[in-house]
């Protein structure tokens, strides 16, 4: 009988965690398992990106809470399945469902956030305290914890005291098709207008963990100093009209570019001199493992837990203290001043290939457990 795998995920919008499902999912659609993805609320789905023998279940919903029975009957009339959640609220969620049903289910969580984080940046302390209550109940029931990162792996197991059931999976990046996509025919109209200037990229979402205003600030001096220089900042979020009004302001409209998400941010770091990850939380930046395949600088802040671990301390790009402007405006004249690329980082992206991580994949789904 062939295995069904069933991702849950809130929206399958642009992301760290949504492009990791659309990873996953595709794969296994092509190893011969049975794949179905359910949304859980109401966003722009970005749903032709999955294979075309992959089902969908779109439940459209304002709030990831008033799914619950819903869930509970997805679960419950998929036979043989192996269930993928993603995102701690819908973790949480699930698990409880599953408890509900008295079923043995085999479930893996993903975990893309830690609460410490949080709590550091953010004053709700006693929304995060139920938070960490319902989290600490509610993730024993699960078959295992996938974490992103060593150091984010040995956290968890810290904090919940389940060490035999965290695994840590590096999120796969796809080396071949990245640099196929890099090598694009067709170059963005604002990369051919500036070819003879230095090009900055920063990929993310525009939300306060991501810090743009300290790398906006700091860009800021760098345009005192050096004139033919411009920053692009590719991603969506809630704190973009903030941004594009702080740009305003210091008159740097014409050097710093939102442009949103975009089809191929491949072929913008491909043509790019620098990649800045601004962030003060991250658990496994991504577009900083991209940024690797290319021969480009790259800095860093050295946050919490993935940049340090990915660059292996400084081994294949720099790192620069978190919400630091002055360090980052003489690390990023640093870099741009200077003409020598990173030309073996892409060793280091391997490291993180499709292919690595989804043989611990399949090895969690076709193993049994108790």
């Amino acid at each position: 009988m062939k295995k069904s795998i069933l991702f849950f995920i809130p929206k399958l919008e642009t992301g760290g965690a949504e492009n990791l499902i659309i990873k996953l999912a595709n794969y296994l659609s092509n190893k011969n398992y049975e794949v179905s993805v359910t949304t859980i609320t109401k966003g722009k789905h970005r749903f032709e990106l999955l294979n075309e023998n992959i089902k969908i279940i779109e439940l459209n919903y304002s709030r990831t809470l008033y799914s619950f029975f819903k869930i509970i009957k997805i679960i419950k009339n998929h036979r043989n399945v192996v269930i993928f959640s993603i995102l701690r609220h819908l973790n949480i969620l699930i698990l409880f469902a599953n408890f509900f049903l008295l079923l043995k289910k085999k479930i893996f969580i993903i975990e893309v956030s830690l609460l410490k984080n949080h709590l550091k940046y953010n004053k709700k302390f006693i929304y995060y305290f139920i938070y960490s209550f319902l989290t600490f109940i509610s993730y024993p029931f699960a078959n295992k914890i996938i974490a992103p990162s060593k150091l984010s792996a040995k956290i968890l197991q810290k904090n919940f005291l389940l060490k035999k059931k965290i695994v840590h999976i590096y999120n796969p990046i796809d080396v071949k098709k990245i640099l196929e996509l890099s090598s694009a025919k067709i170059i963005p109209k604002i990369l051919e207008q500036n070819k003879h200037n230095k090009i900055i990229v920063s990929i993310g979402r525009l939300t306060w963990e991501k810090d743009y205003i300290t790398l906006i600030n700091s860009f800021d001096e760098v345009t005192k100093k050096i004139k033919n220089v411009i920053l692009i900042i590719l991603g969506e979020g809630k704190d973009k009209d903030y941004l594009r009004d702080l740009i305003y302001k210091n008159k740097l409209q014409d050097k710093i570019f939102l442009l949103g998400n975009v089809d191929n941010p491949y072929v913008y770091l491909k043509h790019s001199d620098l990649y800045i990850l601004s962030s003060i939380s991250e658990l496994f930046p991504t577009s900083l493992v991209e940024s690797l395949i290319f021969k480009i600088n790259i800095l860093s802040t050295n946050c919490d837990y993935g940049p340090s671990e990915i660059l292996e301390n400084g081994k294949w790009g720099y790192l620069t203290p978190v919400k630091n402007n002055k360090l980052m405006t003489d690390n990023i004249i640093n870099l741009i001043s200077n003409n020598n690329k990173n030309n073996n980082n892409l060793k280091r992206a391997h490291d993180f290939d499709l292919e690595v991580s989804m043989k611990s994949y399949i090895k969690l789904i076709e193993d049994k457990y108790d």
